[in-house]
């Protein structure tokens, strides 16, 4: 693999967590608004949420947003 080809995958991967970052955040916001939630708390309530679901984070995080929205 080139360099251009390493910069391109890099670049890619930080958008993608970037972009991540993003949606884990408008997730956190109504509930650290409307259940007066820490931003601690609300990160452990989606990590728990999905582990007790037997689901995947990212699936709690699009139910919430969506709930919200």
């Amino acid at each position: 693999m080139n360099t251009h080809s390493s910069v391109l995958l890099d670049y890619g991967f930080i958008r993608s967590k970037m972009n991540e970052s993003g949606v884990v955040t408008r997730a956190k916001c109504p509930l650290i608004r409307m259940r007066k939630m820490t931003e601690e708390e609300s990160n452990y309530y989606l990590e728990k949420k999905a582990m007790d679901e037997g689901s995947i984070k990212r699936e709690i995080i699009q139910g919430i947003i969506n709930l919200f929205t």
